[in-house]
């Protein structure tokens, strides 16, 4: 059965396919089907390679507590023969309110695989396709009333074309927004202000100063300068960069505290930064994290609200902050 989106949140599939070539609306869609309800059972995040232990939580159950689980399979476009039959074996065993979300972003239509759960009647399948400017646009903001950042319509335009389709990319621009606005603000974001949050001037320069000061390297101090003086990078658009930075870190070490086997993973960090940002968490003690957002947002207030220091000074301080170790 072929369901669009909005209904299959309001079914009870036990097992739903969700493929086409909108791999952000796919994430987002199987995270929202995973959390849909009250379940108090077993969350797994899985790739082809480890469909064993989805096996294994189906077939023992819990051996205290709630037995019901649900898997999220993130890469089956992926699955060899031998995990695509391991998989189609997997679909008979889940019962609700069991359930597992099957994610196969840029399957090929002539793929088995793809044509076998497209025609088991146990399955519900869902076809997202990446969205026009107009689809995105309503999207970004209904995401940016629900985030409270409000934007100009030029500003919102302005980040529309920027990120037309990525909704990933889109949800860091609206928690740096978020950073930016601050507790209870109300503020109308400028095509300025926007332009600076998502990054348009030396997003590898600013990337980098985040990772050193991730490390809590001395350079960081001299490097944070640089950007400004040399580079105009606005000291918010510094701030914000490395407050979403710090609070990645902090919903790492929260996975990392609930025994989580792969916390950074978990927090929704992938590519070059996973191996930066594990080997940084060891720098950094949950309580350290805590007081470093708090820095941020101290300077971001001193930066908005024109304190005694000049914005470059204010972000020189900060940064000698994170970077000294107590």
């Amino acid at each position: 059965m072929e369901l669009r989106p909005e209904q299959l949140l309001r079914s009870q599939a036990a097992v739903a396919y969700l493929y086409g070539d909108d791999r952000d609306g796919i994430m987002d869609l199987a995270e929202s089907l995973l959390d849909a309800g009250e379940h108090q059972g077993t969350y797994l995040r899985v790739d082809c390679d480890e469909l064993d232990s989805v096996q294994v939580r189906l077939r023992t159950g819990a051996l205290f507590g709630p037995s019901s689980c649900r898997v999220l399979v993130r890469n089956a476009e992926q699955a060899d023969p031998p995990q695509s039959r391991q998989l189609l074996s997997l679909v008979g065993e889940v019962v609700w309110p069991s359930r597992m979300i099957i994610c196969a972003p840029d399957i090929s239509w002539k793929k088995s695989l793809h044509k076998r759960l497209k025609s088991d009647e146990r399955v519900v399948s869902c076809c997202l396709r990446s969205p026009g400017e107009a689809d995105f646009h309503r999207w970004l903001s209904a995401a940016a009333k629900k985030n409270g950042v409000s934007m100009s319509p030029e500003a919102m335009s302005y980040a529309v074309e920027r990120l037309c389709g990525m909704r990933q990319a889109a949800k860091q621009f609206l928690e740096r927004a978020r950073c930016y606005l601050g507790q209870g603000a109300d503020e109308c974001l400028d095509l300025e202000v926007v332009s600076a949050l998502l990054g348009e001037k030396a997003p590898d320069e600013l990337e980098g100063w985040c990772a050193a000061v991730a490390s809590r390297k001395p350079e960081a101090i001299g490097l944070a300068a640089r950007l400004m003086r040399e580079q105009g990078i606005a000291p918010v658009q510094m701030t914000a960069w490395l407050g979403g930075r710090m609070q990645r870190m902090l919903l790492a070490r929260w996975y990392q505290a609930q025994k989580h086997r792969d916390p950074v993973r978990a927090a929704g960090i992938f590519g070059a930064m996973r191996k930066s940002l594990a080997r940084d968490l060891k720098n950094w003690p949950a309580s350290e994290i805590i007081r470093a957002l708090e820095l941020i947002a101290e300077a971001e207030r001193n930066v908005k609200g024109g304190g005694w220091r000049d914005g470059v000074e204010e972000i020189e301080r900060l940064t000698l902050e994170l970077v000294r170790r107590s």
